[in-house]
Formats: C-alpha cells, structure tokens, sequence
C-alpha cells in the first residue's frame, strides 16, 4: 500500500505492516525518482518504477530487511552512507559487522542473506556524509542526519519543506 505524506513523497508500506523480513520504504517524486530503502512491496516498487521512474536506491543502512529487494533493481544507482557503504559491498564485512566471522553460525546467515535476502555485493556510487544537503531533482532537499547506534551511518533524512522526518525505524523492538 502506497500513502502520501506530501506532493512529492510517498510512503510505501511494507508486508507484515513493516515488521522483519520487510520493513517500509519512502519514494521521492523528484530526481526521477528515488526509493529510501528497498524491503517493502516488491510489487509496489515495480510499479512506482514503471509509472514515475527509478533513478537512485538510497538505503538507511546495511540492514537485511532494508535490501531485501536490492537485488531486483542491479541497474539503478545505490546511495548510502560513508560509514555503511562498504558493507554493501562485501559479504565479508557484512558477516564481520554482525559478529559472525568466524562462529558457528557463519554459515547459517551466510546462507540466509544470499537464499533469503538475495544479497549481492554493489558499489556504492553516492556516499553521503553527515548534515549533507542532498537534493532530489528541481523541488526537494533533504538534509542527512547520521544517526550512529543501530548501524555506524544509520542514516535519517530530514525534508525541511515537508516537516518530514524519515527514521527508517520508530520501534526497534
């Protein structure tokens, strides 16, 4: 389900109200259109894509739920933090910064992001730096808040003229 917040964003809600493996994703209508993270509703992604365009994927974070259909897009630019970015491009440093390197259970989530999660390494092409303005097309800014703690670039994007603020978690139980 797709609600809007403003003109030029949108709420793609994810299955299982947001809740892991999903989680919800936000689509600016400027830029050509960029999708803030990836783990909501395939379909409705799609769609978004083949009405108003898909320029750029950026993602909050490296979070599994939050890549989930990452994987769909291989031709659409990928946004991310400095700090989280190098963990998408690498399923060693992904393992590592989930502590598993090295466990017993490396091999169980190592199955789990490739199976479930569809996880492939990419190259971040736009890394994106605390209080950065980041500008999506003619009409919309956002300003980058990293917000280390969840992920060492968790990334929420404040948009000033919506008084919007995207989180990509309010409850992190």
């Amino acid at each position: 389900m797709i609600s809007r917040l403003s003109d030029r964003l949108l709420l793609v809600a994810g299955g299982k109200e947001g809740r892991y493996p999903y989680s919800h994703s936000l689509y600016i209508r400027d830029g050509g259109g960029v999708l803030v993270d990836c783990g909501s509703d395939l379909a409705e992604i799609q769609r978004l894509r083949e009405r108003e365009g898909l320029a750029a994927i950026l993602l909050t974070h490296y979070h599994e739920d939050h890549f989930l259909f990452l994987s769909e897009f291989p031709d659409v630019e990928l946004w991310a933090s400095e700090e989280d970015a190098p963990v998408l491009g690498s399923m060693e440093l992904l393992l590592s910064r989930y502590g598993l390197t090295g466990t017993h259970s490396e091999p169980f989530f190592r199955n789990l992001f490739l199976e479930k999660f569809h996880f492939s390494p990419r190259t971040v092409s736009r890394r994106i730096a605390d209080r950065e303005r980041i500008r999506f097309g003619r009409r919309t800014e956002a300003v980058a808040i990293v917000a280390p703690g969840h992920t060492p670039g968790h990334l929420c994007l404040h948009f000033p003229d919506e008084g919007i603020l995207f989180l990509a978690y309010y409850d992190l139980s």
